[in-house]
């Protein structure tokens, strides 16, 4: 893209002292009163959680959008646009709220500046920019007692703050502006203001002159003139817009009580303990919603493999209910990086950050750790190594991108280098609430591919080993020796034998709401006699409907049942149910999966495998990208390799798929899938086919 339209960043850069003055300042700021009858708004996140973490936020500041960034940035919770591409891409704005409806989306714009070459921009390439230089006047502009331009990022001139103007005022202009040709577009969820000083001659430097006689201002009485200046632009932005509205800034701690939140760029250039100080203080304390962002980066060096820069940064978010945001510098956001870490979904904090080198809360260097529903985050800002000895074992990510720290590894004890901080996991040792074969072992993938988490033995006592257990919601079905017994909230319903008492072999069955009444049936299938029949039942057991899918005088055994709603379903209230019943070929045909309607009509049939293989296929069913369309998994039956597979519902495969286990087993596997971690998409499942059992 022409660097000639990019946008300047504008993004402020607070020395440690600054900002431990600003601290101080902050005890003297009187708190704006609430509106009678203003309720707070509730916090937020993408999941639709508010108690969701990590938090992830992105400022990407590109005056146009493309497909490609509306599809990486509906990934964030939190997200900062350039106002210009209100009008240059406002359908991409609509596809990142269709792809992520949870998301909150906030318009850029600078709080105390302007371009000097905003002119040179035509109407359709800065229109917003434009729009806004038509209403400024040239007696807002802040100059030195010498006359010339006061300026604080090249190529701008400051504009004045202050009430120190005769006529209008530019911080009675700006919120009009915002409310008025931003914010009433509708496709805003707020207002991120840029430079938010929390004083004036830092960044303008010692010679002011607000009041424009030639003289220079006094720099206490600048600065006051400064923050009150600021603190009205927030308050007639709140009184304009209402208190649905997101107000942000970036900078100035002292403002918390004015706005929802600010972003800690550059963190922490400022020094990890102060700046830490001041993201607690605007987690705790500013408007509800709540939005205190921490921006770690790369310095501006492109330096995106700089993974323990990034993980110190997110793990020192984690340790406070703020969001998350690394890129390259203040000089270009622009960055959709992605990394293990951000799909990790630790749940909702269940402590407070603490100090466990000191064993106290107090915010100064050391070794911190604080707990998540599925895991921790340690955090080292100590200037030496420091190691946590847990109370039980623990798991690293499995990633793709830092192996030697993401590496899966179980353990106790963590040693965690200075400045830096890892993400670690509860062990899974149990699925229950999922589809699974009782005794198999069990690794889960993402939908690349990827492992997730350390494999294990998935065993209950209260099942037989090799039975097979179906979930639907609230039911539950457990399949052995020919049986099925079916619970409703573990209170039992009743067994039944599908393929009478003499079929002592597996059935391959599925829960689904055939019926569109709210309530499964069974679709089951004889795995281990002939023919091969499959059957519809209620959960009582009373037979609905069957089919023989190969035949009634078919020799074929093995393969598999899945069923699924490809349309969300539903009942009076809701869509047409379009409930389909996959079928995996069994053994000595070609790998097919066939689809049927609930009524055995056949749909459409597609290959699974290529070559000679002829070992049958198991099936299961997932929404694996959390886009609420289901995909069909495939796994290699017997006497094929673990490899598993993806479509859609017109089998077009996802790629070449994987192999679960290594790639010379000739033991297949079997598939399920389920949201593990809770982050609205379904991981895979792999369980092997052989099972082990307890006596």
């Amino acid at each position: 893209m022409n660097q000639r339209v990019k946008s300047h960043r504008y993004l402020n850069i607070l020395l440690p002292v600054l900002i431990g003055l600003f601290s101080v300042l902050a005890v003297v700021v009187v708190a704006p009163k609430i509106k009678s009858g203003q309720a707070e708004a509730p916090e937020f996140s993408a999941q639709g959680e508010k108690n969701i973490f990590p938090r992830l936020a992105s400022i990407f500041l590109e005056w146009e959008l493309t497909d490609a960034n509306a599809a990486a940035l509906a990934k964030y919770d939190i997200l900062v646009l350039d106002m210009e591409t209100q009008k240059r891409s406002p359908d991409k704005i609509r596809k990142i709220r269709a792809g992520n409806p949870k998301i909150k989306i906030v318009a850029y714009i600078t709080s105390e500046e302007i371009r000097d070459d905003v002119r040179s921009f035509s109407r359709e390439t800065a229109p917003m920019r434009n729009l806004l230089a038509d209403g400024i006047q040239d007696g807002w502009r802040l100059k030195k007692s010498t006359g010339e331009k006061a300026s604080f990022w090249p190529g701008t001139y400051m504009l004045n703050v202050t009430d120190e103007v005769s006529g209008g005022k530019w911080n009675e202009y700006l919120p009009r502006f915002v409310d008025e040709q931003i914010l009433s577009s509708g496709l805003w969820d707020g207002v991120f203001y840029d430079n938010t000083f929390p004083n004036i001659t830092f960044f303008a430097g010692e010679d002011t002159d607000a009041d424009n006689d030639g003289v220079k201002d006094d720099a206490g009485a600048a600065n006051e003139a400064w923050r009150q200046g600021m603190i009205k632009i927030f308050e007639i932005t709140r009184r304009l817009t209402g208190p649905d509205k997101l107000i942000l800034g970036n900078g100035g701690t002292i403002y918390a009580p004015y706005f929802n939140g600010r972003l800690f760029e550059n963190f922490p250039r400022g020094g990890w303990a102060t700046e830490l100080a001041g993201y607690k203080k605007i987690a705790a304390s500013a408007q509800v919603p709540r939005v205190a962002i921490i921006n770690s980066n790369t310095e501006n060096t492109g330096k995106r493999d700089d993974y323990q820069k990034m993980r110190f940064g997110l793990g020192s978010a984690l340790l406070f209910d703020g969001f998350y945001s690394f890129d390259d510098g203040d000089q270009r956001h622009n960055q959709t990086w992605w990394y293990d870490e951000y799909g990790v979904n630790l749940g909702a904090p269940i402590s407070e950050a603490k100090n466990i080198s000191a064993g106290d809360s107090e915010i100064r260097p050391g070794l911190w750790r604080r707990d998540f529903e599925r895991g921790m985050a340690l955090v080292n800002s100590a200037d030496e190594p420091k190691t946590a000895n847990l109370d039980g074992e623990y798991e690293r990510l499995r990633g793709i991108q830092d192996a030697d720290v993401n590496s899966g590894e179980r353990n106790s004890s963590f040693t965690v280098p200075p400045k830096d901080a890892i993400i670690l996991l509860r062990p899974i040792s149990f699925l229950d609430n999922v589809s699974f074969i009782n005794g198999s072992y069990v690794k889960i993938f993402g939908s690349d591919g990827s492992s997730l988490r350390r494999g294990f033995f998935n065993y209950k006592n209260s099942y037989r080993g090799g039975a097979y257990v179906g979930v639907f919601g609230k039911y539950k079905a457990v399949s052995a020796g020919g049986e099925i017994a079916v619970t409703k909230n573990d209170d039992e319903l009743g067994r039944f034998w599908p393929y009478g008492r003499e079929y002592r072999g597996r059935i391959s069955f599925a829960l689904e709401d055939l019926g569109n009444d709210g309530i499964p049936e069974i679709v089951a299938l004889n795995q281990d006699s002939a023919p091969q029949k499959i059957q519809v039942f209620r959960l009582n057991g009373s037979l609905i409907k069957y089919y023989y899918p190969y035949g009634q005088k078919s020799r074929y055994r093995g393969g598999s049942v899945a069923a699924a709603d490809f349309e969300g379903g539903g009942n009076a209230e809701r869509p047409q149910s379009r409930a389909r019943i996959i079928l995996g070929s069994p053994a000595g045909v070609k790998p097919e999966v066939r689809i049927f309607d609930s009524g055995f009509n056949l749909i459409r049939a597609f290959r699974a495998y290529e070559g000679g293989f002829r070992g049958g296929v198991n099936v299961a069913v997932g929404d694996l990208n959390g886009d609420a369309k289901k995909e069909i998994l495939t796994g290699a039956a017997s006497a094929g390799g673990p490899h598993i597979r993806i479509f859609d519902f017109f089998g077009k495969p996802a790629g070449e798929g994987f192999f679960a286990f290594s790639p010379d087993s000739r033991a297949g596997v079997a598939v399920s899938a389920a949201d593990i971690d809770g982050d609205g998409k379904d991981e895979i499942i792999a369980m092997s086919n052989s099972v082990f059992t307890i006596k």
